[in-house]
Order: structure tokens, then C-alpha cells, then sequence
């Protein structure tokens, strides 16, 4: 899993303009989070790239190890996977709760402060990658916000079933899912530019770290006395 360090994005927005994100997919009794928008994914990539050459920078086995095994070692290791949902597999599940009036559309005859029951539809969408990533912003966004959690190995989210229309709810659910699927697509392209870099990045500051290292070597040799083991 990886570890991300950047602080969540100010508010809610996805995109640079303000006022244009909408929400269309809620969760009623969990709390979960606004798939894809929450933490900077190119400056988490940045960070890690970052870790990455202090890593081999640290690492005094360079100066022993085949230049192109610890190569493809640490392009193997680093390689990071995005993630895929599985939209053939999904499941639903059903109860009944206790809503707001605030949530009701027009039409309904409510009072405010009131709550009424209605049954929440729950989708629960398979899928593959690190679920850190479920909270990236990639660079590129939609103008969309769908809330979320994660539920053994299933993004899950609800929709609310207000006037048992099948096809009402069938069509929110796949503008959620659509959402879901086109976000993961622009962090997965982001994620293989990523990947593509790798091998360049590793032996560049392998490279870096050899220089160094021989440097303090050769400046320790002048010095006339033995290196200490150990």
C-alpha cells in the first residue's frame, strides 16, 4: 500500500473552477469520502520519486551489486498499479431507513425537520489497486463528485430508491459508476507515465549515488588512515 503525505485539497472541488462540482451518489449511514478528489496524485508521485533517490542515495550496496539487477529490481519494486473496477460484478444489497426531508426531491408531500422511511440501494463495485489511490486527484478531473467507502475489496455507494422506479435508479447508478470508471482511467494514465519514467529515474540517481559515494571514498583515502569495520 502506499503512503501518501499531501494534505486533502481545500473543500470539495474537483476542477480549478468554483461552483461547477455536483454530487450524485451519497452514503447514507457511513461515512466515507469523495472518490478521486481528496489528495494531489502528481505531487504524491513527485514524493515518491523523491523517497526513491534518498533511498538509493542511502543504499551502500551500490557499489557491489550488478548495476542492471538492482536496476530492475527497484523499477520492479517501485511500479506502482492503479486501479480497475470490475463493472460486470456488481452486487446490491437493500434496507430501509430513516431519511431527511432535506434529501427529498420536489413533490413529495414532507414537513421539514421529518424523516420518512425509504429504501437505500447499495452497489457494491469490485475492484483491483491500491485503495489509497480511491483518494487521488489525477490531472485530469471531472466536474463530478460521487461519495463512496471501501468494503472488502467493493467501492460501495447508495442510492436512495424515493419512488420505486427501477429505471430511475438504474440510471443513477450507472452515471455513478461512469464517473467512477472515467476518473480511475485518468489516474491509470497517470500511473503508467509514472511507471514509464521509473527505470530512467532509478539509473539516474543510481548514477548520482555512485559519484557520491566514490567521492567520499576517494576524499576518506586521502586522509592516509584505514576505514573502520563494523
Amino acid at each position: 500500500m502506499v503512503e501518501l503525505y499531501i494534505e486533502r485539497e481545500h473543500g470539495n472541488k474537483t476542477c480549478a473552477k468554483k461552483g461547477e462540482e455536483y454530487n450524485t451518489a451519497m452514503l447514507i449511514s457511513n461515512r466515507g469520502f469523495r472518490a478521486f478528489t481528496e489528495y494531489d496524485l502528481d505531487a504524491n508521485l513527485q514524493n515518491f520519486i523523491t523517497q526513491l533517490r534518498k533511498e538509493i542515495e542511502a543504499d551502500s550496496s551500490i557499489t557491489t551489486t550488478d548495476e542492471e539487477e538492482y536496476v530492475r529490481q527497484k523499477v520492479v519494486a517501485k511500479t506502482l498499479t492503479g486501479i480497475e473496477f470490475d463493472t460486470s460484478n456488481i452486487a446490491v444489497t437493500q434496507r430501509e431507513e430513516e431519511i431527511p426531508s432535506r434529501y427529498f426531491p420536489s413533490g413529495f408531500m414532507i414537513d421539514e425537520g421529518e424523516s420518512y422511511p425509504k429504501p437505500i440501494i447499495t452497489f457494491h463495485i469490485p475492484f483491483t489497486g491500491d485503495e489509497q489511490f480511491l483518494h487521488c486527484k489525477p490531472s485530469t478531473m471531472l466536474m463530478v463528485s460521487d461519495e463512496v467507502d471501501v468494503e472488502s475489496g467493493h467501492v460501495i455507494f447508495d442510492i436512495i430508491n424515493f419512488s420505486n422506479n427501477a429505471e430511475q435508479v438504474a440510471k443513477q447508478r450507472d452515471e455513478v459508476v461512469g464517473h467512477l470508471t472515467q476518473k480511475a482511467g485518468f489516474l491509470n494514465k497517470d500511473i503508467v507515465a509514472y511507471n514509464g519514467r521509473l527505470e530512467g529515474i532509478v539509473r539516474d540517481a543510481l548514477r548520482n549515488a555512485k559519484t557520491k559515494h566514490k567521492d567520499q571514498s576517494d576524499f576518506l583515502g586521502k586522509l592516509g588512515n584505514k576505514p573502520k569495520n563494523g
